[in-house]
């Protein structure tokens, strides 16, 4: 890790945003067929929307400071992504 982020490490944190986009999908035909939020669904939808701009934010940032401290913050945007889907699985159930 002591080199700046390279096209692997950007790939991955394309595959959490592809994983959030399908996660939203999902939850946006779960709304549609009636399932309703246990939780506050401002609250859920916040927390969705949040997620979906970390990853895009990383890699801005990432490709703006080319630094190895780059790759801690690409890596701890999977492991937030994570703890926040996480979270909006409570707050649906």
């Amino acid at each position: 890790m002591k080199k700046a982020p390279n096209d692997v490490t950007i790939l991955s944190v394309a595959a959490v945003e592809l994983a959030l986009v399908v996660y939203l999908v999902g939850s946006i035909v779960r709304v549609i067929a009636g399932e309703p939020i246990a939780g506050e669904a401002w609250e859920f939808w916040g927390y969705l929307a949040t997620a979906m701009l970390l990853p895009p934010a990383a890699v801005y940032w990432s490709i703006l400071e080319r630094t190895r401290w780059s790759n801690f913050v690409l890596a701890a945007v999977g492991v937030t992504a994570l703890v926040m889907a996480a979270r909006m699985n409570q707050i649906w159930y």
